[in-house]
Order: structure tokens, then sequence, then C-alpha cells
């Protein structure tokens, strides 16, 4: 079992935080760091899962890909970018550019990074674009596609 919280990570001489954030119907959007009361724990057999942030925890998990009873679990991963204004940028946030250009942050394994996923409806198609500093160095965090969905129907 692996606990996490956040870590730095150099990779190519480049440092970035790993951080997390959770989403839960029934518990709204959680950020998990070090000064929380609940950490982020990894199981070979259940999967990610949230516990309270005690030493020597043994109880049942809060949260979890591993429990039925909430499936609407979501893990969402900090993406080492910030928007125009600073804000951090999350797997599942709704950017926008100049209150237009509606945009969702997704992860794409197939392609091995984030991407900005736009729907354009004039062509009833999906289009994307690499998630890096020139792309988002214009745009900024409107919402994430848990609290705030209605975003992306415009």
């Amino acid at each position: 079992m692996a606990v996490i919280g956040w870590a730095s990570t150099n990779l190519n001489q480049m440092n970035r935080q790993i951080k997390f954030r959770a989403w839960s119907k029934s518990t709204g959007m959680v950020n998990i760091d070090d000064n929380s009361s609940i950490v982020l724990m990894f199981n070979k057999i259940s999967g990610w899962n949230i516990i309270p942030n005690k030493a020597d925890y043994k109880g049942e998990y809060l949260l979890g890909e591993s429990q039925s009873k909430t499936p609407d679990f979501q893990l969402m991963q900090f993406t080492g970018l910030h928007d125009k204004n600073g804000r951090e940028i999350y797997d599942g946030d709704i950017l926008t550019s100049l209150g237009k250009d509606v945009c969702v942050v997704k992860y794409k394994s197939e392609l091995c990074g984030y991407f900005l996923e736009f729907y354009d409806a004039n062509l009833d198609q999906m289009d994307f674009m690499k998630l890096d500093f020139n792309t988002v160095k214009f745009r900024e965090v409107v919402g994430n596609v848990h609290e705030t969905p209605e975003l992306l129907k415009r």
C-alpha cells in the first residue's frame, strides 16, 4: 500500500508537483495534500482509495474505486500548468478564452499526455489540442466537469 498526498519529481531537470483532487457526489470536491484531513492510498487489489489522514489508520475506506456504493469517485491529477490567473489546472477542468472557445482538460492515455478537448457544434465533432504552456497562457479555468457541467452546453 502506498499513501500519497503530493510529491515533487525531478524528471529531466523539471520540477513538478504531483497533486490530486477527488470528486464524489456525496462529498463534492476534495483537495488531497499533506494538510488534508484525508490522503490517497493505492492498494493493488482495490485500486485508489481515500482514507483519513491518521497514523496507522486501519478502518474502512471513505471513498474508493473498490466501493460499489460510491461509483462516482473520480480522481483528478494536477497537470503542472496554471491558467492566465495563476490557478492550477487539473484533469476535468473547463477552460475558456475570452469568454468563448470552451474546452475540457483530458488525459489521453493513447497519446500519453493532457489535451484540450473542444466540441464544434457546427461540425458536430470533437477536436483536441495538446495542453502546454502556450495553449493555456490566455485561457482561464471557469469550472470543472463535475461541479459546473452546464458550462459545456454553451
